[in-house]
């Protein structure tokens, strides 16, 4: 897969998951670091079957980058 389909679905993965968490933290909620991971994964099947892709390893590694992404690890 190339890194521009990659970076694209982790770029619209993020922009949903702040919609989201953005709601969350409006109506007074705190942020479930718990429940990232859950919720993180729920978009990005949404977010990778609208790109069309069904391939559980790449979408694994997409999932994983973002979580990564999301608490601060980055790309190690």
């Amino acid at each position: 897969m190339a890194d521009e389909t990659i970076f694209r679905i982790k770029e619209r993965i993020r922009q949903e998951m702040r919609d989201l968490l953005g709601v969350t933290m409006a109506d007074g909620g705190a942020i479930d670091r718990q429940a990232l991971p859950a919720q993180i994964d729920s978009v990005a099947h949404e977010v990778c079957a609208d790109f069309g892709i069904s391939d559980e390893n790449w979408i694994g590694y997409i999932i994983k980058s973002t979580i990564d992404d999301f608490i601060g690890l980055g790309p190690l």
